[in-house]
């Protein structure tokens, strides 16, 4: 089977940022399917090119899974330039010029790290007259809502809302990451027989030879992954502030690699409090994640408190930290606790330092 998976912010482990779709494509491989990732040509979470910004999609086999890059416009932060980056990679999803490298698919998964491009993906099995497959990551536009961001009867979040609805109605099946969404969906008007809950995961051929963390001290804490509204980072500032006030900066380091639309923020509010045992690292690609993770004692899980998480949890960084075998500070309000029931750590309130 010819399977296309469309995903904007898809990767390959050489880039920073999550290689589910990777992953995922590699074990249909490995099963005789014929798989090839649709993606942006800019990286969302380097914010870097991985084409020339103006050429033209073509086919890229230089991995193990081929990838369609289409061309998108650049940009910085949550701001309106990364909403017009959305719609762009979107409307050339459906444009010809941009997918006549490669031969049309048997079955469309288009994925929802934004609606938008699920929406389109889905808008092009229907001009191919193939199946339609809807992978949700988050609950749109409901997380926006519950984040804070917006309000339920802005006309962005309306519009979301029908969208979503849409989707639904004309999804052959619909795959989830979060364990507990199964009942929404069903209240949605989805059938019960046609969602399948596939959360995120490892590939333990993955993992490195590394030598064992050697020193004691500091005490090294980490958190790699986004630095957004949502990953509550600000928390962790004000328990590096009660620890160095506690006299215990000598012992404690606390390692936030990544990057955000936050960061800024938070650096400098690292700098304005004169937090000496918090350091800001760059993002590193997935390849290199895992010399970086072996330097830790334990890790930080954290989200900011939204009825949303309700539905459970997913991030790609838990399962890495969960390969690393330390132990996990957990820190998500979620009635699904992974944390808890492998007994890998300590869990806390969301918006407790």
């Amino acid at each position: 089977m010819r399977i296309w998976i469309i995903n904007h912010y898809a990767i390959t482990p050489d880039m920073p940022g999550g290689t589910r779709h990777y992953h995922f494509a590699w074990q249909l491989i490995n099963r005789g399917h014929d798989v090839t990732i649709v993606a942006a040509n800019y990286n969302h979470f380097s914010q870097t090119f991985n084409t020339l910004p103006n050429q033209n999609a073509s086919i890229d086999y230089s991995h193990a899974v081929p990838f369609i890059w289409i061309p998108v416009p650049a940009y910085k932060g949550n701001t309106i330039a990364r909403f017009w980056n959305m719609l762009v990679f979107s409307s050339r999803l459906l444009r010809n010029k941009y997918l006549p490298c490669s031969l049309k698919p048997d079955v469309i998964i288009g994925s929802s790290p934004h609606l938008f491009s699920a929406f389109a993906a889905l808008l092009l099995s229907k001009r191919i007259k193939k199946p339609f497959i809807l992978e949700i990551r988050d609950v749109w536009p409901d997380t926006l809502v519950e984040l804070g961001r917006f309000s339920k009867n802005h006309p962005l979040i309306k519009m979301m809302k029908l969208i979503e609805r849409y989707l639904y109605r004309n999804a052959k099946c619909i795959i989830t990451l979060l364990p507990l969404v199964k009942n929404y969906l069903v209240q949605s008007g989805v059938k019960s027989q046609t969602i399948s809950w596939i959360p995120n995961a490892i590939d333990n051929k993955a993992l490195p030879s590394l030598e064992n963390k050697k020193t004691p001290s500091p005490f090294t804490v980490m958190y790699a992954g986004s630095h957004g509204l949502a990953n509550n980072l600000q928390v962790v500032l004000q328990a590096a502030k009660l620890i160095q006030a506690q006299g215990m900066g000598d012992r404690i380091r606390i390692c936030l690699v990544g990057e955000g639309p936050e960061k800024i923020t938070l650096k400098k509010l690292a700098e304005a409090e004169d937090l000496r045992i918090v350091e800001f690292m760059d993002p590193v690609s997935k390849k290199d994640i895992y010399p970086l993770l072996n330097e830790a004692d334990a890790f930080l899980m954290l989200l900011k408190h939204a009825p949303v998480f309700r539905y459970g949890i997913s991030p790609n960084k838990l399962f890495d930290y969960l390969l690393m075998a330390r132990p996990v500070i957990f820190g998500v309000d979620t009635t699904y606790n992974p944390i808890e029931k492998a007994n890998a750590g300590i869990t806390i309130a969301a918006n407790d330092p």
